[in-house]
């Protein structure tokens, strides 16, 4: 289903609530050829779209890259950066440990590639990366 208005605000909404991002798998975009172990390294199920990666899962429309904190160990903000989130170009965002984002970026598009839901297009919240108690965060700034 295209962006309309309506769909629109729900992706906004899905933003504040932290729940989606803009880095769809194009279509000639290749999974991995090797399974990925997650960010704790244990093994991992392959299979395309709908896999799972220890520590990342999908929301239940499929739309959206789920990152537990796992993902997010950090000592300061510098250790953390900002990734997108959704499968459905719906501009959520996440931060996660900077040493872990090949790997995620990898693992997201592996998690995608069975996607076939509606697209949004959208603009990016304005965010502030943190490390907040060892675990990278964002903060949406105020407009």
């Amino acid at each position: 289903m295209p962006c309309d208005s309506t769909t629109t605000l729900l992706c906004a909404a899905a933003v504040v609530a932290g729940l989606s991002a803009c880095d769809a798998p194009g279509p000639h975009d290749e999974p991995p050829a090797e399974p990925l172990t997650g960010a704790n390294g244990g093994a991992s199920s392959s299979g395309g779209g709908g896999s799972t990666i220890e520590g990342l899962g999908l929301s239940e429309s499929g739309s959206t890259v789920l990152v537990e904190a796992t993902w997010k160990p950090c000592e300061s903000v510098d250790d953390c950066v900002q990734v997108e989130t959704s499968c459905d170009g719906c501009c959520g965002v996440e931060a996660l440990a900077s040493h872990l984002e090949a790997e995620y970026k990898l693992a997201k598009r592996q998690l995608c590639t069975g996607y076939e839901g509606s697209v949004c297009d959208c603009v990016f919240p304005e965010v502030e990366i943190v490390c907040l108690e060892n675990t990278c965060g964002l903060i949406q700034l105020e407009e």
